[in-house]
């Protein structure tokens, strides 16, 4: 299934192991190489410890949503 910029997936944790998953943000564009078949992700946090994240405003959820506020880490 092919996804799109700011779709939201959930894939392997890289942080805790093989038997965790965590929300990743699609942010490529349509120049990267293998658009469709490979993605550049970001991952969705709710921690507050980077002044460089990208918030994601409750009304951006088309379906769907986070517990608790989070923000994309650049």
């Amino acid at each position: 299934m092919s996804r799109k910029r700011t779709d939201v997936v959930y894939g392997a944790d890289p942080f805790k192991g093989d038997h965790y998953s965590r929300p990743w943000c699609i942010i490529n564009n349509l120049r990267h190489p293998f658009d469709g078949e490979q993605y550049v992700v970001g991952p969705l946090t709710t921690k507050r410890w980077y002044d460089g994240f990208v918030p994601i405003p409750a009304d951006a959820w088309i379906t769907g949503g986070t517990p608790e506020p989070s923000n994309i880490v650049p």
